[in-house]
């Protein structure tokens, strides 16, 4: 089993029987293994997700960690995605939501930036629903960049947390990390690597 590199943490609501699957399966389906995914459902699932993530969880142990907060927050489940954060221990962390793609090949594509030790974080285009699935890129930064479009080194997400609960936290928690390390390293990947639902 090669040693993971990154994980990707999403929250989920009640997102049976086609997303939240669809979800999994994309990752199941990446052509690299050194990968994980947190999942975090918010708050008590009425609808089989506890029942089909357990099934995967017990198939794939190395790869899912799911779990359900005891109350619902609301709020894009930022809450939960700071405990998913805070849980993270490979090197690199995506954070996204559970109705997110990433194509196939995704972990495979960034393995060097991941190993090479030349970067610090990894932004790249989505074709994004809001815009009528068009290719989007609009650079690094605060209205700009949406939560699916960037990877970054873990320890510099932690450090920052996932601490907004505003509907941009996550240009919120971007700029944060970019305050915290001004001389952050950022590398600019083109093609289409993902979309947004």
């Amino acid at each position: 089993m090669s040693e993971k590199l990154i994980t990707f943490v999403a929250p989920t609501f009640q997102q049976m029987p086609f997303i939240l699957p669809s979800f999994v399966y994309q990752l199941l389906a990446q052509d690299n293994d050194q990968w994980a995914a947190i999942i975090i459902h918010d708050g008590p699932s009425t609808d089989g997700s506890k029942e089909f993530m357990d099934g995967i969880v017990s198939k794939y142990p190395q790869h899912f960690t799911y779990f359900e907060s005891e109350e619902r927050v609301g709020n894009w489940g930022h809450k939960n995605r700071h405990i998913g954060l805070m849980m993270v221990k490979t090197p690199w962390v995506a954070m996204t939501n559970a109705d997110n793609q990433y194509c196939y090949a995704f972990v495979k594509h960034f393995l060097g930036d991941m190993t090479d030790g030349k970067t610090d974080a990894q932004t790249f285009p989505i074709s994004h629903s809001y815009f009528g699935y068009e290719p989007f890129y609009r650079g690094f930064g605060c209205g700009a960049t949406d939560l699916m479009q960037f990877i970054v080194r873990t320890e510099m997400a932690q450090t920052v947390g996932f601490t907004s609960e505003l509907h941009h936290a996550d240009g919120v928690f971007l700029e944060a990390i970019k305050a915290a390390f001004p001389n952050m390293r950022l590398g600019v990947r083109t093609g289409l690597f993902g979309f947004h639902n």
